[in-house]
This record gives C-alpha cells, sequence and structure tokens, in this order.
C-alpha cells in the first residue's frame, strides 16, 4: 500500500482556508457598497427637492407679478390648473444625465372678505417624473412621479387709483 506524504493535503488546506477567507470578507465589501448606494439616491433625492423648491419659488414669482391670471389662481381642487409643463436634466453621479418631465399644478379654495378683498389659499402641486429606462429609487424599470405639495396664501384687493401729488407751480416774478 501507497503511503500518501503529509504535503499532499496542502492545495486542498489552501483551498478550503481560501473559500473561508472569501465567504467572511464579502459581508464586509457589501455593506460600504450598500451604503455609497443609498447615499446616492439620497443626494438624488435631495436634488429633486431642490428643483422642486426652485419650481415653486418660479410658480410664486409668478403669482406675486400677477403673471398668472386671477381666474387660473381660482381653480378648485378638481379642475387643478397646469401653470408649469417643461423637461428638465439633471447631472447623475455616475455621469450621465437624467431626464425629468415637471409638472406645476394649482389649485386653492378661498372666500371674500369685506371691501371686495379676497383671500385664498393656493396649493401648488410639483410633480417630477423620470423620463428614461429604469427608475431613480429602486432598481425595478418602472417609472415613477416624485410629488412634492406647497401652500401659499394670497389675496386680490380692488385695484386703487395712482395719486400722484401735484407739485405747486413754479412762483413768477423777480427774486427778492
Amino acid at each position: 500500500m501507497k503511503r500518501l506524504h503529509p504535503r499532499s493535503y496542502l492545495l486542498l488546506e489552501l483551498l478550503l482556508a481560501l473559500t473561508l477567507v472569501t465567504l467572511c470578507i464579502l459581508p464586509f465589501v457589501n455593506i460600504p457598497s450598500q451604503i455609497m448606494r443609498e447615499e446616492i439616491l439620497m443626494m438624488q433625492r435631495i436634488d429633486l427637492q431642490r428643483i422642486s423648491d426652485l419650481s415653486f419659488g418660479l410658480v410664486q414669482e409668478h403669482l406675486y407679478t400677477n403673471q398668472i391670471p386671477w381666474e387660473i389662481v381660482c381653480s378648485p381642487q378638481d379642475q387643478k390648473a397646469i401653470v408649469l409643463k417643461n423637461i428638465i436634466s439633471l447631472p447623475s453621479l455616475e455621469g450621465g444625465i437624467h431626464r425629468f418631465e415637471r409638472t406645476c399644478q394649482l389649485y386653492s379654495i378661498g372666500k371674500k372678505g369685506g371691501a371686495q378683498t379676497e383671500h385664498r389659499l393656493v396649493t401648488v402641486l410639483v410633480s417630477l417624473k423620470k423620463i428614461g429606462s429604469h427608475s431613480l429609487f429602486s432598481g425595478r424599470k418602472r417609472k415613477k412621479t416624485v410629488k412634492f405639495l406647497y401652500q401659499i396664501s394670497v389675496s386680490k384687493s380692488p385695484a386703487k387709483p395712482i395719486q400722484v401729488p401735484i407739485a405747486p407751480p413754479p412762483a413768477t416774478g423777480a427774486p427778492s
């Protein structure tokens, strides 16, 4: 009978040790990659929040400068008026560009005050819908719409005529 040398088990022992070390190291490699992925998603969500805040600021500016007619401001909740609809592009951390369809809708509730003053609580709904092959928030291939809701109080007063003070006519005559 042939006797095996003690060194013949060395390759098998090395493979077993390498397998055990790999199995022990994989969880430590996987956890940082999951944390990095979650941080990237959080930064993208914060960027969408920033774009939504800027969109609301734009609608608010249009309200205060009367670029949005009062009839649109008085839209009821079941007939939301679209005041802004366009496509925006955001750079991604992976090096590409994410495109979103931005839609700003508004509706309001309100009441008439004294002296023909009307007060309304305007609700602005900002929707950002991802245009592309995959969703930003999950690995599944579905399109997700992210919605943000803002409210602002506006009032309409009757137009008052502008009164310009009239300066007295210059005095004519000889200076004394």
